[in-house]
């Protein structure tokens, strides 16, 4: 994607006067155009989704759950599932979360993953945490299936998540829960469901994007980069790890951890190549709401360097228009925007204009700043250049400055 942007100097000297100028505008719209990206993106796949959520509205069973016994997954991970898949698409006010989150709050759960799961899906702690924070083992740091000793990295990481996600407060207990998980991971980078068990890529994928929830100190740093190699090393030829279910959260666990385009790209064309013609993937509630949370996380990777943009003339004289070339790379499995299809804007500097205060940038962070430009954002630069020039030209005349006369005749007609 190639941006160009034009500009016609009256005053200024060095094109880096004209960066550090412009500058100032586009700092001010940088969290609008951000914004902008993500609307873009983040459903990327609107057909697939939609369909999807089809599926998902139309097999929800009269009392509010998902799944059932035909099914591979039983009714609380499929439910489960959904809602937070419902959260992640901002369909919370349907009626169909209203009655998931009813459901959920009235079944009668005792071991950890369930505890852990409705903790993590509702928010709240009650009840449910201090049943949870029962079951743990002081020997370990680590949880079970219920409060026996015989611990285990699936129920400790479903536990983990679940406290990290109501912000429990006793950082000795989350710590120690931490230091597990990182003693328990093998050799090759991933983890079995229990401390020397061969390396699966559920459980991989899932330990790691629960890592991926605490600060990065060099220990968890390194696990989650070795359980993201081993992912990656994981992948099938067809852009799978196996199951649709394992694909999603091996997607999740990467997405924000590689910026390999291929691996990403052929997990993203796995997924939507495997969505059966009534929406759902497997005609599974469970693997349908991974799926759809997976592909609602789409998005491009777009880079710039200082080395990506080029000026036509770096030194240009007055009144002379010059081009900036902005070489916009994108690594990432979404489609960028075709922004560059609007490639040309000119904006001119009157002369005599000053623009403010100079604020002294790098072409890298200039870089950064023009990559998240849209047209929309050009044209609204052009109109603060132009309100700038005015306002100044204005302020001239009340204090009785000299104008041209042609000057003086467009600020009238303003």
């Amino acid at each position: 994607m190639v941006l160009q942007y034009k500009y016609k100097n009256e005053t200024i000297r060095d094109v880096r006067d004209v960066m550090r100028k412009i500058s100032l505008y586009i700092i001010g719209i940088t969290m609008i155009t951000l914004q902008l990206f993500i609307n873009t993106y983040a459903f990327a796949y609107d057909p697939t989704i939609n369909n999807g959520l089809s599926y998902l509205t139309s097999t929800q069973n009269a009392d509010g759950s998902w799944g059932s016994e035909t099914t591979d997954t039983e009714l609380l991970p499929s439910t489960v599932s959904v809602i937070e898949t419902l959260q992640v698409l901002n369909q919370t006010g349907t009626a169909n979360y209203s009655d998931a989150l009813l459901w959920l709050q009235l079944q009668g759960f005792k071991t950890t993953d369930y505890l852990s799961e409705r903790i993590h899906a509702l928010s709240v702690s009650g009840t449910d945490q201090d049943l949870l924070i029962s079951y743990l083992d002081d020997m370990t740091g680590a949880w079970g299936g219920d409060d026996s000793p015989d611990v285990d990295n699936l129920d400790t990481a479903l536990a983990l998540s679940a406290l990290k996600k109501i912000n429990y407060s006793d950082r000795t207990t989350m710590d120690y829960a931490v230091n597990y998980l990182l003693s328990t991971q093998n050799a090759d980078g991933g983890w079995g469901l229990k401390a020397g068990m061969d390396s699966e890529v559920y459980y991989t994928a899932l330990i790691s994007s629960t890592l991926q929830q605490f600060p990065r100190t060099t220990s968890i740093a390194t696990a989650i980069n070795k359980a993201t190699i081993y992912l990656i090393n994981h992948q099938q030829t067809d852009g799978s790890w196996g199951t649709v279910y394992e694909t999603a959260l091996a997607y999740i666990a990467l997405v924000g951890e590689t910026t390999d385009g291929t691996v990403l790209g052929n997990a993203i064309n796995y997924l939507t190549s495997t969505q059966l013609p009534n929406g759902s993937w497997d005609d599974d509630p469970y693997s349908t709401a991974l799926a759809l949370k997976a592909l609602a996380d789409v998005k491009p990777n777009l880079s710039i360097s200082s080395n990506d943009i080029t000026f036509s003339n770096p030194t240009p004289t007055a009144g002379e228009t010059i081009t900036i070339t902005a070489n916009i790379k994108n690594s990432g499995p979404a489609q960028g925007s075709d922004s560059g299809k609007h490639s040309s804007y000119d904006i001119i500097f009157m002369k005599g204009g000053k623009m403010g205060a100079l604020v002294e940038l790098t072409l890298e962070q200039i870089a950064e700043t023009l990559k998240k430009l849209s047209p929309e954002d050009i044209d609204e630069l052009e109109l603060l250049l132009q309100e700038e020039e005015i306002n100044k030209r204005r302020a001239e005349l009340k204090s009785g400055d000299y104008l041209k006369a042609e000057e003086l005749e467009s600020l009238k007609n303003v």
